[in-house]
């Protein structure tokens, strides 16, 4: 009877009137977003004058995009017509932490939002700028680190990072910051071949030329003394090390040393730092710390895994070597932590694993759990101790105007708090538990088109095998790997590769049950990679343009519209 009420009916029919509205003109963008996205957007990392798909995303939650339009292979679950959800397998870019659209993270920043805004940083204090400080030097920078500096990226960081380290090395040469003998433009830093540390100027420098900045900018000039590391990774059923071409021993090595019977027992810098591969990084290394005409000033490193150089596992006992030849020194050390830290390899910090402390570390992407840009650079006493003065210009004079800002504190305390909340979190051993079937690992090993596999923490790699006669590295054009990647996401898988590098990377907070049902999704197409059912423009075209009539569908938009 309340309904049959004049009122009330005509306010259910305006209610009704208004959602329909809101839909038609829902459906509408979402029909527009590829083409109007095509004509306004520069995208980051990709060349506009090649064939491109785009992604329409029309939300997120959880570790899955809901995208709008494009290939399917029938596997995916279906939200609606035209919609369909996809495993974000690259963490939008390494950032994915508690699941997007997390309700709690929302209201985290939210209340933050409300009651802060952006408030200015210098010699301020607020409550989530406290938190996180303290969260993170009584975790990743327990027992070495004493102070945070917050700035707005990981790159940043860096650039942050290397002000800091350049300044202590400075200080224990004999140095004074009061007089210009401070600057010297010579100074390079000890780094790794592969490694990549940013896309601003500065951190640019301290990689080797590669396609990430020798043609981008006319001032790139590469500095550093650029070790190429040794890597660990799973091939044919056993764990493996490779030695570069320029690391190899003057007597053979016994296989005991370079095959391993688990992940665990390559990863044990303990038990093998004494042994004669330690003895030969130790040698190797100090032969080139002592050979260079340049003065070090610092190491900089991405600790275990280098993500964009293309998933490489590097073997710990060499980075451990290296730092402690640094040290031997006084050559001041940075880990870049920006992937790596907080979980990403299933230790809160690579140093963990390393079993060596920096000075200097820099956190970013988990940071925040995916909700919100910054970046924060530990430093231990000595480091801070070298800006102390009676004289403002020998401060740390860094900053941009969003320095500390409340929301991404909030967002940083919330994270790092649910990541020890997580079910794969081990609370007696402080680390994560394996994510990933070591059986899995082992069977796509052995196959013939898979040069090597590697698992660690959230990350699940395959190096495919590009063929003869084609190329390797970040632009590789493999067939064999457009495929797979095109396979993926017409499964619900949304991958983006690294060369010939396909991988996946779930959040600290999946299950492992997740994890499963995804890796098996991904094996099963990495092991019929090699055949060829699809057509090849379509596969090197790993778009996800809309299947159908763009009008047909605006005509099904409207037709559902009126009949509401």
């Amino acid at each position: 009877d309340y309904m049959d009420q004049d009122a009330v009916s005509a306010g259910a029919e305006d209610m009704l009137r208004a959602i329909c509205a809101y839909d038609d003109n829902r459906m509408a963008a979402l029909l527009d977003a590829e083409k109007d996205a095509r004509e306004v957007i520069w995208w980051p990392f990709t060349q506009h004058k090649m064939p491109i798909g785009v992604t329409v995303i029309d939300s997120a939650h959880g570790n899955d995009y809901t995208t709008f339009g494009g290939q399917t292979d029938g596997s995916e679950l279906k939200v609606m017509d035209g919609e369909s959800q996809k495993f974000d397998a690259v963490g939008s870019w390494w950032t994915n932490g508690v699941g997007h659209g997390n309700a709690d993270m929302t209201k985290a920043i939210s209340y933050a939002a409300g009651r802060y805004g952006h408030v200015i940083f210098p010699e301020v204090a607020h409550q989530p700028g406290i938190d996180v400080s303290k969260m993170l030097l009584e975790g990743a920078g327990k027992g070495w680190a004493s102070r945070a500096f917050f700035s707005d990226d990981g790159s940043t960081g860096i650039e942050v990072a290397l002000k800091m380290a350049f300044r202590l090395r400075q200080v224990s040469l004999g140095l004074d910051p009061c007089k210009d003998d401070l600057i010297d433009t010579s100074m390079i830093i000890a780094g790794m071949e592969d490694s990549y540390h940013g896309d601003t100027l500065g951190t640019m420098h301290c990689s080797p030329a590669s396609v990430f900045n020798a043609k981008q900018t006319p001032w790139y000039t590469p500095k550093g003394l650029f070790f190429t590391p040794p890597t660990l990774a799973m091939r044919d059923g056993q764990w493996t090390l490779t030695l570069p071409d320029n690391l190899q021993p003057s007597t053979p090595l016994d296989g005991n040393h370079l095959n391993f019977t688990s992940r665990h027992a390559a990863l044990d810098v303990h038990e093998r730092r004494d042994g004669p591969v330690a003895e030969m990084y130790r040698r190797h290394v100090s032969a080139a710390l002592d050979g260079t005409d340049s003065e070090i000033g610092c190491l900089l490193m991405e600790p275990v895994l280098l993500g964009a150089g293309g998933m490489q596992l590097v073997d710990p006992l060499f980075q451990a070597t290296l730092v402690r030849e640094c040290r031997d020194r006084s050559i001041p050390v940075i880990y870049d932590e920006v992937f790596t830290g907080l979980w990403r390899l299933g230790a809160e910090t690579a140093s963990h694993i390393i079993g060596e402390t920096p000075d200097v570390a820099v956190y970013s992407k988990l940071l925040t759990g995916g909700f919100a840009p910054m970046s924060i650079t530990l430093a231990s006493k000595r480091v801070f101790e070298c800006f102390e003065s009676n004289s403002k210009a020998e401060a740390l004079l860094h900053g941009h105007s969003y320095t500390g800002y409340p929301m991404g504190c909030a967002a940083a305390t919330h994270a790092l708090q649910r990541y020890k909340e997580a079910a794969q979190y081990d609370a007696k051993a402080n680390r994560m538990r394996e994510f990933w079937d070591d059986a899995v690992a082992d069977r796509l090993s052995r196959l013939a088109h898979v040069n090597g596999v590697m698992s660690i923490g959230t990350v699940f790699a395959v190096e495919l095998n590009p063929g003869e006669g084609q190329s390797g590295g970040y632009g590789a054009k493999s067939e064999l790997t457009a495929r797979v990647v095109a396979r993926l996401r017409a499964s619900g898988i949304f991958s983006r590769p690294l060369g010939n590098v396909v991988y996946l990377m779930c959040s600290p907070v999946t299950t492992r049950a997740e994890c499963d049902a995804l890796l098996a999704r991904f094996a099963k197409i990495v092991t019929e990679g090699v055949v060829e059912d699809l057509d090849s423009e379509q596969a090197i075209d790993t778009s996800s343009t809309a299947v159908g009539d763009d009008d047909a569908r605006r005509e099904e938009a409207k037709l559902r519209t009126t009949a509401a």
